[in-house]
């Protein structure tokens, strides 16, 4: 029974290290990867003619 015990519990830590180190790479993808900026449109530089 224990070692059924045991056994569960390494699968357990196993899974939280997984998820955790999924978690800090997504997390550092994020903050090193600059978000793009939207592209509004073009700008033109005019004069006005009277």
């Amino acid at each position: 029974m224990q070692k059924a015990v045991n056994k569960m519990q390494e699968k357990m830590q196993e899974q939280y290290r997984q998820q955790q180190e999924q978690y800090n790479n997504t997390s550092q993808s994020t903050k090193n990867t600059p978000k793009p900026k939207k592209e509004v449109g073009e700008y033109i530089d005019y004069e006005e003619v009277k």
